[in-house]
């Protein structure tokens, strides 16, 4: 079943469940989002939510043209390595 045969199966069953089941649905997701999945660079620990949110800011950093490519920040590393 893929994923999207899934996601439909679930919105289906849901729209026939009582609060207990919804319930049970909606703390498993929450339990989901507040679960540690990974480390910043500090070693700091991120969430699934947390950590969604650093890879759409890397994607739009990436989009708007806020980024050093590898050469020049190789270059800039030359230069304050001379700077020393």
């Amino acid at each position: 079943m893929s994923t999207i045969e899934l996601k439909n199966k679930i919105i289906e069953q849901m729209k026939h469940s009582n609060d207990f089941i919804l319930k049970q649905i909606s703390d498993l997701l929450d339990k989901y989002d507040r679960e540690i999945i990974a480390s910043d660079a500090s070693g700091l620990p991120l969430t699934i939510s947390e950590y969604n949110d650093r890879v759409e800011e890397g994607l739009a950093d990436l989009k708007y043209g806020r980024i050093t490519p590898h050469e020049e920040l190789l270059k800039e590393i030359e230069v304050w390595k001379n700077e020393l």
